[in-house]
């Protein structure tokens, strides 16, 4: 697979709140099989439970974004995947590929055979409304601030976060807010269940990553209908 488009679909009838609320929509990613030091005080070293609090931060602290060079990475060892942020989007690999191979990877023009150590596959929101993007990232969150609309991502040991935040509702889209990605990379998508989760596979047909549960809700956190749709390759590119 060299390109796909994944089309998300969010009914928006209760978006906007007397035009002060926002609504968000998530969904996570698994994959299928920067240290932050903190000062504690001298009460809390003597406790029984300083150790575990101190190795669970540690542990915690393993999924913290990093800059490595200029570029927004994040390791996850729970899920093998090591993800780039880059302004285009994200970029999504084996936790044993460095961040200079993943920078690298370009998919669309290898002919090499893909095995589980080497794939890659990345994820760009595409955008009607032309603004500025801003990327910033703390402790295990990355925000993409864009006008209108934050994208942003979680990642922890349950896998990587993928969520939108929407400001105001788009003119055009009256009746639903449709968000697209392009989807490019060496694992081949295919939509399972009705809940709309794809599943993408390895070329020997194994399948490797997970995105779906998506969630949606408004800004008085009632939730709204959505869902997942995977566009044909050779379907028209409008």
């Amino acid at each position: 697979m060299c390109a796909q488009r994944i089309f998300v679909w969010l009914l928006i009838s209760r978006l906007i709140i007397n035009g002060l609320g926002s609504s968000s929509v998530g969904s996570a990613q698994a994959a299928a099989p920067g240290t932050t030091l903190k000062t504690m005080g001298l009460e809390d070293q003597s406790s029984a439970g300083w150790l575990s609090t101190v190795q669970a931060e540690i542990l915690s602290s393993e999924y913290d974004v990093t800059n490595q060079e200029g570029i927004y990475q994040a390791p996850n060892r729970a899920m093998d995947l090591r993800t780039l942020f880059l302004m285009e989007g994200i970029r999504i690999g084996p936790r044993s590929r460095t961040t200079a191979a993943l920078v690298d990877a370009n998919p669309c023009a290898s002919d090499q055979p893909i095995t589980a150590s080497d794939w890659s596959l990345s994820f760009s929101l595409l955008r009607t409304n032309p603004g500025t993007t801003t990327l910033t990232a703390s402790g295990n969150r990355v925000e993409y601030n864009r006008s209108g609309m934050t994208e942003w991502y979680l990642n922890s040991s349950n896998g990587l976060v993928q969520g939108f935040t929407v400001d105001r509702a788009d003119p055009e889209q009256a009746d639903e807010l449709r968000l697209e990605l392009l989807v490019q990379g060496d694992l081949i998508p295919e939509m399972t269940g009705e809940e709309g989760t794809l599943v993408f596979r390895l070329p020997n047909g194994q399948p490797h990553l997970t995105y779906g549960a998506l969630h949606a809700h408004d800004a008085t956190r009632q939730d709204l209908a959505g869902r997942i749709e995977l566009n044909s390759p050779s379907a028209p590119q409008s």
